[in-house]
């Protein structure tokens, strides 16, 4: 679970600017069907395809990359996700019709989990980003961190975020000004950085900090492009 536990500075805002904003197309709700994101975050595979109830969905997803908002049959269902023609997931996962649902490829490990509900916007003045949680079958401490965001603004400035890594999480959208960000993640109550990246975001733009632990217990960063 996400929660914000400190905000320093004047850029970190999480009220949407509806004026002047864009969005995903918002789709129309339908019997018997959910709302499923991909995002592709596996540096050790190309683009990806993914299958759900042997329909495709998603052709040739690169690196990096997230899809937008797409309906999907809901219940359970068999999802299958290829890179050139090699099976590299499938399994069962629940897609509820009551909320969205992401369905991320890490390198060790692919997920569904449940979006956290936001407005939905990205701010064309704002630098619009969001933080994933990738769970690894690593369990052992540390679980429990802090997300220390250093972000522009006039003032040295960071956001403190604590999330819980044994859960699958896909948060709200954030809002900052545009221009160089630092993520670095650490144990609560350490000042050991577990992993870490540094990023730009541009006004309009839309990022996801991803993180994901290893079967080996390590984390990584990687950031995603949004449409």
């Amino acid at each position: 679970m996400l929660e914000t536990l400190r905000s320093c500075g004047t850029a970190l805002a999480l009220a949407a600017v509806v004026a002047g904003c864009s969005s995903d197309p918002i789709l129309p709700k339908q019997p018997g069907t959910a709302e499923l994101r991909v995002v592709h975050a596996s540096p050790a595979v190309g683009d990806i395809d993914v299958r759900v109830a042997q329909v495709s969905v998603v052709s040739g997803l690169g690196y990096g990359r997230s899809s937008g908002v797409l309906r999907v049959p809901s219940g359970t269902q068999v999802i299958t996700v290829q890179s050139g023609g090699a099976q590299i997931a499938q399994f069962s996962a629940n897609l509820a019709s009551d909320h969205g649902n992401a369905l991320t490829v890490g390198e060790d490990t692919t997920q569904v989990s449940r979006v956290i509900p936001d407005t939905g916007f990205a701010v064309s003045n704002r630098a619009n980003i969001r933080l994933i949680n990738v769970v690894g079958a690593t369990t052992a401490d540390p679980t429990l961190l802090h997300l220390r965001l250093r972000f522009p603004d006039i003032a040295d400035s960071t956001a403190v975020i604590g999330l819980d890594a044994k859960v699958a999480s896909h948060g709200p959208m954030m809002y900052f000004n545009p221009g160089h960000f630092s993520a670095s993640f650490v144990a609560q109550g350490s000042a050991v950085v577990l992993a870490q990246a540094e990023f730009d975001v541009a006004a309009g733009m839309k990022a996801a900090i991803v993180l994901e632990r290893s079967s080996g217990g390590t984390y990584a960063v990687r950031i995603i492009t949004e449409p």
